[in-house]
């Protein structure tokens, strides 16, 4: 008898039967979710987090039955298969729609919009959670009203070990975050008000600031007040609390300008940083847009229409070919196909593009399709979620509706359907396998950084802008995926390449930043 694994292998290539062999060949639906057994519907946010070990993990919003009554995190073995894991405590975490990011430390963090502590007004406020070794454990409650609530995504961990991150009370109320960490548990440091929620998570540039988005509302820049129209902004914010304005986005004519940022911002290899609104735009469809770290030479490279897919609602990746990549929740173009469910009747929801950072060379890579006919087969529909880029090359993701799966015998309500609580999916890129260096884009000599990537345990070397490693002590492998490198006296700022055994050599795909290089450094705080 075919397990679900095979039977879902076997209508996803009956599905895309019509569809271009290289579509074909790099899209593979890997778990379609039941909301009934696994948890369901990933929304914004949603973040993807690729662990120390190479397996990637994410979290499931949406209950269910008795295994899943607040929803769930999963874990995946490249290669093997989903495995879901419930939220059950009353006290702890709930509704996870934040997904997950990697910490500095080794560990896996997120946030849920509820769950935590109840007050005394009877609510909660939602937690910021850690999974180490499979167990998950709260490692703040929010408390509401000055001291924020209901974040919608993940904090990450900055150099200093303290996690930072935004919530999302309300389209206009929301906060920026830290949580100082000792010994694995977490106090409030400092809070302080957006002007609107957030439900992107934070990045570190090469500035050592972080950067980030509001959906609505705008901020003072250069001492004049915002007059946006509460069309979003993009801010910067120190480790120390201090936020500044970047950018606003017009809302006064917004069937023209840019609005709605609700992705976050990623930094360039050019050093620019890059992000997407979900609205505006020469076609109403939404923007991808590049701006300096200072808010200048702002310019929008792409406006998405019906065809290339709109409503771009998650981040953006940028790979070792130097593409920018990226989903839209909405619309595109998809030739002829036919479903299990008979003739031509689907619906289009969203598509996987990339782009070169001028945005002259813009392509469409796969259109989300899903059947109006029982029994509602498809790819998923309506990627809101932000995907990952694994350090293989290989993209990952989560769309909200639909999947190529069938749910099992008698589960919940569907009954034997198509699952439809969404599928987690995969796309080959092709592009050649890099490293990255966690939450981190600066360091001075003597810091110790974290690395993850491939084939750790065959390295040879590490370099900093051409310049080795010398000390057996300074690099500690603790994985074949993660390793922390002490950096080096003498090193430039430039691209951290690992080498490997039989000349294979991985690198960075960005400059990573030396803010002081020589021996004077160590002294430095």
């Amino acid at each position: 008898m075919l397990d679900r694994k095979t039977i879902r292998s076997l209508i996803v290539a009956l599905a895309l039967s019509t569809i271009s062999f290289a579509a074909r060949a790099q899209f593979a639906g890997l778990n379609t979710f039941d909301g009934w057994w696994d948890g369901s519907n990933p929304y914004y946010a949603d973040y993807l987090a690729q662990d120390i070990n190479g397996n990637i993990h994410g979290t499931m919003p949406a209950g269910g039955g008795s295994l899943v009554p607040y929803g769930s995190w999963f874990d995946y073995p490249v290669g093997g298969t989903v495995t879901i894991n419930g939220l059950t405590s009353p006290t702890g975490p709930q509704t996870p729609t934040s997904g997950l990011t990697l910490g500095i430390d080794g560990n896996l963090y997120g946030a849920s919009g509820k769950g935590g502590a109840t007050t005394g007004n009877g609510s909660t406020y939602g937690t910021v959670f850690k999974i180490v070794n499979g167990q998950i454990s709260t490692v703040y409650p929010f408390t509401g009203g000055a001291n924020g609530g209901y974040p919608w995504a993940p904090p990450i961990q900055a150099p200093d070990g303290n996690l930072y991150g935004v919530t999302w009370e309300s389209y206009l109320v929301g906060y920026v975050y830290q949580i100082v960490m000792s010994n694995g548990v977490g106090t409030l440091g400092w809070i302080h008000p957006l002007p609107a929620g957030s439900v992107a998570a934070l990045i570190m540039a090469s500035d050592g600031n972080m950067y980030g988005t509001t959906s609505y509302g705008g901020l003072p820049i250069n001492g004049v007040a915002q007059n946006n129209n509460n069309g979003g902004a993009l801010f910067q914010v120190t480790l120390g609390g201090v936020i500044t304005g970047i950018f606003n986005f017009d809302a006064t004519s917004n069937l023209i300008n840019e609005i709605r940022p609700y992705g976050g911002v990623i930094q360039g290899a050019d050093g620019y940083l890059y992000g997407t609104t979900s609205e505006g735009g020469a076609y109403a469809g939404g923007t991808l847009y590049r701006v300096a770290l200072n808010g200048s030479n702002f310019s929008v490279i792409h406006h998405f229409q019906f065809n290339d897919g709109t409503v771009p609602t998650g981040g953006l990746m940028q790979g070792s070919d130097g593409y920018i990549y990226g989903l839209t929740s909405a619309n595109g173009y998809i030739q002829q196909i036919v479903l299990k469910g008979g003739g031509p009747l689907f619906n289009v929801g969203g598509t996987i593009f990339k782009t070169d950072t001028t945005g002259a060379n813009f392509q469409r890579l796969f259109t989300f399709y899903g059947s109006k006919i029982s029994p509602y087969e498809g790819s998923g529909l309506y990627p809101y979620a932000t995907p990952l880029l694994h350090t293989s090359g290989t993209i990952y993701g989560l769309t909200m509706d639909g999947g190529s799966g069938p749910a099992p015998s008698g589960s919940g309500p569907c009954h034997g359907c198509y699952a439809n609580g969404g599928e987690f999916f995969s796309y080959g890129t092709g592009m050649a396998p890099f490293v990255s260096v966690v939450n981190q884009r600066n360091a001075k000599v003597g810091d110790r950084i974290s690395i993850i990537g491939q084939g750790f345990y065959n390295w040879t070397g590490v370099t900093f802008g051409g310049t080795a490693v010398t000390s057996k002590f300074a690099v500690q492998v603790w994985s074949d995926n993660f390793m922390t490198v002490a950096v080096p006296s003498g090193a430039k700022t430039g691209k951290i390449v690992v080498q490997e055994l039989g000349g294979a050599d991985l690198s960075t795909p960005y400059n990573f930043t030396i803010t002081c290089s020589g021996l004077l450094c160590l002294r430095l705080p």
